[in-house]
């Protein structure tokens, strides 16, 4: 009889255990459960909202509007349905909840915590971005470094001898003799832009610093350029910032904008380089070799970048001059922009590789 009793004993306390397992308390799964809550309840930020903040209070909402921003109205999170994801750093403790946004369809949002010391706190709160595919996952692999280094050295070679890239240069460099006073005014006007974005960044106050180089940090880390250089290797961080400097932003972006008649380029060049300006007027302390440095980095990217916009004026200025008719003949000559910035590109990304990893 004892022996039967013991053995329904031990079995009513197995059928038990999960369910004193799920009634442990986790204090930091219920923190991040308080911060779902609170991002999905956030207002969003309008511009009436901003416009009644002053500047110090508008820099401690740059992070959380960048990193996290809210989602949009109608958005409802299930936070009795957490999920611990598994991380290599024990320091770090992952979160996932299901959710829905206004129109019903399925979202995964994810909080992330981080310790420092013996406490946990909230790093970032928001939808579950996919893994990098295809080309953007690629050029993390040791495959694309060897391409991009045997590339790399193929175009050295070309531009040693006639070919046709040296042909294509010459052909550059003369449609911008060609529109030379565009070409300077848009070289001034764009570089005026950013400098003034630069004196901008200089005039904020200390208390906008660490949320502007945080905004910048979780931009940086998004397009994989943060791995590429914790990475240690030359070859991946160039062939990941000349991916993102050239493929990204001046085939996808500004060419694409050139091709409409020129002005969306100059309009969203203005917009986008004062505000990437604007960290660089934060940075002080930078004196002799490592100011020379970041000057001539800045200038190889910045005038690949406004050779490309100014393509577009060219092209608009031919139109103008010379009616439709002219039209493949004016995008002939944007299309002559990228090689300019390719080259140029091509050495700022071995250039910025080699100082950023040897830093």
């Amino acid at each position: 009889m004892l022996p039967r009793l013991i053995s329904l004993l031990v079995l009513l306390f197995a059928s038990a255990l999960p369910v004193l397992a799920q009634e442990q308390p986790d204090p930091v799964g219920e923190l991040a459960d308080q911060a779902v809550q609170e991002w999905v309840n956030q207002p969003a930020f309008t511009l009436e909202r901003l416009t009644g903040l002053s500047t110090i209070e508008v820099c401690e909402l740059l992070p959380a509007a960048l990193v996290n921003p809210p989602p949009a109205e109608g958005t409802r999170v299930n936070v009795n349905d957490r999920i611990e994801l598994p991380t290599s750093d024990p320091d770090v403790r992952l979160f996932s909840y299901s959710a829905a946004g206004a129109a019903g369809q399925l979202h995964v949002v994810q909080a992330t915590m981080v310790r420092t010391g013996d406490s946990w706190s909230v790093q970032q709160v928001g939808f579950r971005q996919p893994p990098p595919s295809g080309l953007r996952a690629w050029v993390q692999t040791p495959p694309a470094s060897w391409v991009f280094g045997a590339l790399s050295l193929m175009v050295v070679v070309l531009l040693l001898r006639p070919s046709p890239l040296r042909r294509w240069l010459g052909m550059a460099l003369g449609v911008i003799r060609q529109h030379r006073r565009l070409y300077v005014f848009s070289m001034a006007l764009l570089f005026g832009v950013f400098a003034f974005g630069a004196y901008t960044g200089s005039q904020l106050p200390d208390e906008c610093t660490a949320a502007v180089f945080e905004a910048v940090a979780g931009a940086v880390s998004l397009v994989g350029a943060t791995q590429a250089y914790d990475s240690g290797s030359v070859a991946r961080a160039a062939v990941v910032t000349f991916h993102q400097n050239f493929v990204v932003v001046t085939l996808s972006v500004l060419f694409s904008l050139a091709m409409v008649f020129g002005v969306p380029a100059y309009l969203f060049g203005m917009i986008s380089f004062f505000t990437q300006a604007i960290p660089f007027g934060m940075v002080g302390g930078l004196v002799g070799i490592e100011l020379l440095f970041m000057v001539l980095l800045l200038l190889l990217e910045l005038t690949a970048y406004f050779t490309v916009v100014a393509g577009g004026g060219f092209l608009l200025a031919t139109l103008i001059r010379q009616g439709f008719s002219s039209f493949p003949q004016a995008v002939g000559k944007l299309l002559l922009m990228l090689p300019v910035a390719m080259v140029l590109l091509l050495a700022g990304a071995w250039y910025e590789a080699l100082i950023l990893v040897s830093w």
